[in-house]
């Protein structure tokens, strides 16, 4: 059976979008993140959770200025967009 052009590709982008929803799924706590990463990561979260732009896993949430403020930014902004 021949597919024409335009079901290949729906083919394709259907794929990408089960790939997508499950790495979507992963469980990303259990991914060890490092270095950089790992900073970036905490201060999103602190922000998520309303504890502010701080670099602390745990109180006193005192802000840092030792990172720069759009990735963290960025990374929430994906936290709000697909967690649950």
């Amino acid at each position: 059976m021949q597919l024409n052009q335009r079901s290949k590709h729906l083919i394709i982008i259907l794929v990408a979008i089960c790939l997508a929803l499950l790495f979507i799924n992963l469980d990303t706590d259990a991914v060890r993140l490092e270095g950089d990463a790992a900073i970036y990561t905490r201060i999103a979260k602190n922000i998520a959770s309303g504890n502010g732009f701080s670099d602390r896993a745990l109180a006193p949430f005192t802000p840092t200025m030792s990172r720069e403020p759009v990735y963290p930014l960025f990374l929430v902004s994906i936290f709000y967009l697909f967690s649950g």
